[in-house]
């Protein structure tokens, strides 16, 4: 409410408004394994190889 051109509101009303305006944080993806990371670079390697191979998408 307003009183005197001075705004008021109760606990509860801030509250709300809180929980209305929490922002989730992003999803990470899980660190991959170095081992892991190195099958991957190495996959995707040899899907460009033979994408230019056959010239196909």
């Amino acid at each position: 409410m307003r009183i005197a051109g001075k705004d008021f509101t109760t606990l509860a009303a801030i509250e709300g408004m809180q929980r209305l305006c929490v922002v989730q944080p992003e999803q990470k993806e899980p660190a991959l394994h170095p081992d892991d990371q190195s099958k991957a670079a190495l996959a995707a390697a040899m899907a460009i190889a033979h994408e230019l191979r056959t010239g196909r998408r």
